[in-house]
Formats: C-alpha cells, structure tokens, sequence
C-alpha cells in the first residue's frame, strides 16, 4: 500500500485491475446509479450563492480554482479560518475566497460557496434504519449555507476519495514516514461509510432542491472536462463561453488520469480491500433501499390519512 502508483509490479497490477472489474466495479456503479441530480432551476430567489457539495477531498479545491479562473469571479466558504489564509472576507452572509485577477461577484452574478456540511455527516452512530438516518439527515440539513437555492456535488471514485482523505490526514495529523499499510486500512475501513452516507443525505437533498451531480472522473478526462464544467457553471447560473473554460483548464490541468476507469489509487490498496469495500457498498445499497421504500411508505400512508380527514370534515 505504499509506493508510487508507476512502482508496481506489472503482475500485482493486473491482478488488482482483474479484482476491481470483476469483485468492485459492478458495486460501485451500483451505488452511482442511486446518485440523484435535480437539474429543475429557476431564477435566483436568494444571494446567487450556488453550493459546492463535497466529500473532502473529491476535488473541492481544484473545482473552486477551475470555476474561479474561468469566470474570474471569487467563490465563498462556510469556514472562516479557510477565508483568511486568502485574503477573504465576510460577504454574502458567508465568506469570499480572494483568487488572483478575480472579483466578488456583482448583485446579478453567482458564486460557488463550500461546505462539507455538518462534520461531513459522520454519525454518531451507525445507521441502522429509517429512523436514525432522519435524525442525522435533519442535522445535515441545518448546516446548508444560507441562501443556496441550487447546489452542485462532485462524487470521486470511493477508493480515489478514501486515499485522498488518508494523505490530508497525513499531512495534518501524522508524519507520513511513520505511518503504515494497516494505518490506512483502519482509516479507510472507517471512513467509507461515512462517505456513503453523506451521498445518501445529498441525494435527499435533490429531492427538494435542484442538485446537479457531477462525476469528479469526468474532470479527469480531457474529452468531457470542458464539458462537465460548462454544465456545472450554466446551472449555476453563470454566462460564459468555452474558450474561458478551456483555459482555466489549460492553466490548471489535472494531477492525475483516470486509465479505463480505473481508480488512479488502486495500487494503494490490496485484493482483501477490494473485497471488503464491495461487501460494505453492497451492505449499505440494501440499507438504504430499505430506508427509501420505509420513507415512501410513510408518505404514502400520510397522503392518505389526509385525503381522509379531508373527506371527513
């Protein structure tokens, strides 16, 4: 699990990619086959505030960067301290991000905000029903920036999101010389679910809102990045041509590839984690399948009591 991506060994590699195809791969298309998008805008009804729906370390920062660049209008953060370290300022009701050779957006202009909402979602404990999943969804909910009338998420292969998280916990928390394979499996193995579950509060979240969800592999790509940021920007609500676009993207281009699909950080996990991530994905898609129909059938039943007191008045 340590080691450059480049550094493994040919036959290691094949078997990992062999695994993810067969054992991964259908797991988690299953799961972004449950990913909701609402694409249902209308015009501005609060500050023109667009929120950034984020894991950490799906690609946040360098989307903020791309739509900066491209628009040359500073975007926002729900965290202070974040603002600071540019140069921000409280505006909006929440706080710009200064970027070089942008400006705060105008009256009619809008402005991506980031939030991770809610600690990330992390539970307390471990949901395990309709119930419990309302409670953490409700105090989700309360941590959405105020006045953001649409939102745009970006969901990152769990694998990619679950080692960026790893070296972001590295870098703040842990010398990076000392820590070992079973350091990242620990994390990893507890921080997956808490990224299912917070996907799972974004895609309730496009039941009321619009939400446009975005495969952060698409920006990846150099035949669909252009495209999927001129998605992102035109439900944002921004006015802009492709050449703007294609140069943020020139300026700042990509860290990384993503080869036929493939996780760009496989090779940092092994054949047993693969497994164990396709059993934990699978467990949660039966999980919340049963949470959504206990949800339907409550709405059901609620829009029959009151069609009945209405009869009955």
């Amino acid at each position: 699990m340590s080691g450059s991506e480049s550094a493994l060994p040919e036959a290691r590699r094949a078997r990992l990619e062999e695994t993810y195809d067969t054992v991964l791969r259908p797991v988690v298309e299953a799961f972004y086959a449950t990913v909701r998008s609402n694409e249902d805008v209308g015009p501005f009804a609060g500050e023109g505030l667009v929120g950034l729906l984020t894991f950490p370390n799906s690609g946040t920062s360098w989307f903020l960067e791309l739509t900066a660049r491209a628009s040359r209008i500073c975007n926002h953060t729900v965290y202070e301290p974040e603002a600071r370290t540019v140069g921000g300022e409280p505006h909006r009701g929440v706080y710009s991000l200064r970027f070089p050779n942008a400006v705060l957006p105008g009256i009619d202009q809008p402005s991506f905000v980031k939030s991770h909402m809610r600690n990330y979602g992390m539970a307390k404990t471990r949901i395990s029903g309709r119930g419990r999943f309302q409670k953490a969804l409700d105090r989700w909910l309360a941590a959405e920036p105020a006045n953001c009338d649409r939102h745009v998420r970006l969901v990152r292969n769990p694998l990619d999101n679950m080692r960026a998280r790893f070296h972001l916990h590295l870098k703040n928390h842990v010398d990076p010389a000392v820590a070992d394979a079973e350091d990242f499996r620990a994390f990893f193995r507890a921080d997956l679910r808490h990224y299912l579950e917070w996907h799972a509060y974004c895609d309730e979240l496009a039941a009321a809102k619009p939400v446009l969800s975005l495969h952060y592999e698409d920006l990846l790509d150099s035949a669909t990045a252009a495209e999927t940021i001129g998605r992102a920007m035109a439900f944002a609500g921004y006015r802009m041509d492709g050449l703007d676009i294609g140069r943020a993207l020139s300026v700042a281009p990509p860290s990384y590839s993503a080869a036929n699909g493939m996780p760009v950080h496989l090779g940092h996990f092994d054949e047993d984690d693969l497994y164990w991530a396709a059993a934990e994905i699978g467990d949660w898609l039966v999980l919340h399948e049963r949470i959504r129909k206990a949800a339907q059938g409550f709405a059901a039943r609620l829009r029959q009591a009151v069609r009945g007191a209405g009869k009955s008045s």
